[in-house]
């Protein structure tokens, strides 16, 4: 049954649809994908600075994920228990934020990148399941603990503590020591929203392929434009540690 639409969950619908509508527009905006890839990789020259966001841009999409895991489409409010299964690793759950935006990078990375979308959709997938897990076991917990016939949205808030968590200690660990330590230099999403909602998450996992041979057409491409974007960001007068290398 769904919970009751509350100032609260009324907030949450606003605060979800306002973020996939942006993150569509940041989609639709792409240009190049290797000049996308590589104005997000001229922010992310530094071996710890890669490495920090290779773990913790994970840990952003996923808390994301299972923040919007708690919010069901509108859909839910006019069809009664209208659930979805998905083979026989993910339980029977109400279709949510969390589900169109999983399958809205989905398609897109398809779209743009098929080979790295390949890689990419199972770590998605293994996002979205957790996270489903995590919310049907804490309603489940919360419709324990209660009397209601409808549980809040919210269950016993321990899913969204721990999203909340994981967000605050991940962007902080790439803004200060990786960006403002590491990097010297501001992160990307200051520069541009758009490229870092759409391609950073790809970007990410892409510098562990690279790390591991994969595609190293696309990294030369890519390294080739990250040294013309460095060089016309370090004229305008951005600020970059990089910016030294051509001061010399």
């Amino acid at each position: 049954m769904a919970s009751t639409l509350t100032p609260g969950l009324s907030a949450a619908h606003l605060f979800s649809v306002s973020f996939y509508l942006i993150v569509v527009k940041s989609m639709l905006q792409l240009n190049e994908f290797s000049d996308d890839m590589a104005f997000y990789g001229t922010f992310h020259r530094n071996p710890v600075n890669q490495l920090i966001h290779f773990i913790f841009i994970p840990l952003i999409l996923w808390s994301g994920i299972l923040f919007f895991a708690h919010i069901p489409l509108p859909l839910s409010y006019f069809i009664k228990d209208y659930k979805i299964a998905i083979g026989g690793f993910i339980p029977p759950h109400r279709i949510t934020y969390a589900t169109l935006i999983v399958l809205t990078y989905t398609i897109f990375y398809f779209a743009v990148d098929p080979f790295g979308a390949a890689f990419y959709t199972p770590l998605l997938a293994l996002m979205y399941t957790t996270a489903v897990k995590m919310v049907a076991g804490d309603q489940t917990a919360a419709r324990k603990k209660s009397d209601d016939a409808v549980v809040s949205w919210v269950g016993t808030t321990k899913c969204l503590k721990i999203a909340a968590a994981v967000q605050l200690v991940s962007w902080y660990m790439q803004i200060h020591p990786g960006h403002y330590v590491y990097e010297g230099a501001q992160p990307a999403i200051l520069t541009s929203l758009s490229q870092s909602l759409s391609i950073a998450p790809l970007f990410g996992f892409y510098e562990g392929l690279w790390y591991l041979g994969i595609r190293r057409v696309l990294k030369d491409e890519v390294l080739t434009l990250v040294m013309d974007k460095t060089r016309s960001f370090c004229v305008e007068g951005v600020v970059m540690r990089a910016c030294e290398e051509f001061s010399m």
